[in-house]
């Protein structure tokens, strides 16, 4: 009896075992490789360890004593504790359950290699469908970001790609459909909601052999055009709106403020309160640079300069403004308008980095206006952040008297903005963990429309994972705008 016992336990947990096992196919793109056996439990779907990894050509190392596998691929490291995972020493995800042992076998959580993280650190994308039972893996990740942007007479979607791919753009329906033949995407699906009345919102969905971009159209909408650029790669989708719709000119009271005079001081001399502006770049609807985790730009660049407003507002040598002190759109030109409308002696925008293509560039630069400039690299960072909003060409009238006044007091706030900036930088490179990039120069819109030493902090990298986790950190934002505050100081100081 106890015999016949026993045998019916083994029997019935060997049945249970075998009824969760399944076979899932795997894919690389369309390519059929083989398949991987799964093991369904608590709703959640396991891996076999040894096959999966053999799939992903990966090396496998089990601690049974610390009850830890470590996942070895192309030189990093997946360590999979019982209930977290760490991504080659750089994240972690904290998970129920992570592995589990059937027999002699183990199975490991699929979770862990479909978030965007693992995407990240070791620059494969593995999806699973679940319904399908297939897993399919894009060993090439060669689209990086999908960015929107908003325009006076237009809206921009950009295309970030790390080479030249093939794509075709169509009309369908009250959608425009992008198709990047052997594009590979950072996530299998990403959603943007611009609803600016030219575009409703933007899709992107992965497919085998191609990335689909589905930009659904608004009531706005007119026409568009499109053209791949290099350095960095990357399609530029314009959708034009009708043009009863374009703004004919800014309101009475914000075009009454571009008659320019000379000011009356334009070096600083001593005063009893300097009025300082600070704006945080970005905002709203314009998140700014695009990141995987962690905090958007727009939100970084917010806290730093709200730190750095508190700095100056405990100072009683300064009068202190922020541009927005919320998570609100404000186009360009009302923020160079509302630092001229404040009278305002030093202007100071903060933004931060990103490289579609290299992770490994890192640190701060510091920039002020110029309207021609030999450096590729500015220019790329000048037309990222002057897409915020175009402003000039018809928005603004200038009469000739007016422009030669400009010129003037531009060519004497150049120069003292590259002053200002040599202390910022110093600062910096002393007191934050960024590396110094330099101080460069380029045609911002946001330091062109000023009129007073204007610079404009790039504080680190959003695609960094080092620059993205100090930036990322309260402690390092107080240190960053310590150091800016310091400068201002020093810069004062030698010019009184």
């Amino acid at each position: 009896m106890i015999k016949f016992l026993t045998l019916f336990i083994f029997m019935f947990h060997a049945s249970f075992l075998y009824s969760n096992v399944l076979k899932y196919k795997f894919f690389k793109k369309d390519s059929y490789k083989g398949s991987v056996t799964v093991y369904n439990f608590d709703e959640k779907v396991f891996f076999d360890l040894k096959e999966i990894a053999k799939m992903f050509g990966a090396r496998v190392d089990i601690y049974s004593v610390s009850e830890k596998i470590v996942f070895s691929l192309s030189g990093k490291k997946l360590i999979i504790a019982k209930n977290s995972v760490f991504y080659n020493g750089v994240e972690s995800i904290n998970f129920p359950k992570t592995f589990l042992i059937r027999g002699s076998r183990y199975f490991v959580l699929s979770d862990i290699f479909t978030n965007n993280i693992f995407t990240k650190v070791f620059e494969f994308r593995c999806d699973v469908d679940y319904s399908k039972g297939t897993i399919s893996v894009y060993e090439n990740i060669n689209v990086t970001s999908v960015k929107y942007f908003y325009y006076v007479d237009k809206s921009r979607v950009v295309i970030y790609m790390t080479e030249k791919l093939n794509y075709d753009v169509n009309l369908v329906g009250g959608s425009l459909v992008v198709t990047i033949k052997n594009g590979s995407y950072m996530s299998a699906k990403d959603y943007i909601n611009a609803d600016d009345g030219v575009i409703k919102d933007i899709s992107v969905k992965q497919e085998k052999s191609s990335l689909k971009i589905i930009i659904n159209l608004g009531q706005r909408y007119y026409n568009f055009e499109h053209k791949i650029e290099e350095d960095p790669y990357k399609i530029l989708i314009d959708l034009i709106a009708a043009k009863d719709d374009f703004p004919k000119k800014i309101d009475n009271n914000i075009q009454s403020s571009v008659t320019i005079s000379m000011p009356d001081n334009i070096i600083p001399v001593k005063k009893e309160k300097y009025i300082i502006v600070i704006d945080p770049g970005h905002g709203g609807k314009d998140p700014g640079g695009k990141v995987i985790f962690g905090k958007p730009e727009k939100q970084i660049n917010l806290e730093i300069s709200k730190k750095l407003y508190e700095l100056f507002k405990n100072d009683e040598r300064f009068d202190v403004k922020l541009t927005r002190d919320d998570d609100i759109f404000i186009p360009l030109y009302e923020r160079s308008k509302f630092a001229n409308d404040s009278k305002c002696d030093i202007f100071i925008s903060i933004h931060n980095n990103s490289h579609p293509r290299k992770k490994n560039e890192n640190g701060f630069e510091i920039y002020f206006l110029s309207e021609k400039t030999n450096d590729p690299w500015a220019v790329e960072v000048a037309n990222m952040e002057n897409a915020s909003i175009e402003y000039e060409g018809g928005v603004f009238d200038y009469n000739s008297a007016a422009l030669v006044l400009h010129s003037i007091a531009r060519n004497e706030y150049i120069n003292q903005a590259s002053i200002l900036s040599g202390y910022v930088a110093k600062f910096m490179e002393k007191e934050t963990p960024f590396k110094n990039r330099g101080i460069k120069q380029a045609a911002f819109y946001v330091l062109r429309g000023t009129y007073c030493p204007s610079i404009l902090v790039e504080v680190g990298f959003m695609t960094n994972k080092s620059d993205k986790k100090n930036l990322d950190n309260k402690s390092v934002q107080k240190k960053v705008a310590n150091a800016i505050y310091k400068g201002v100081i020093e810069y004062i100081k030698r010019q009184k």
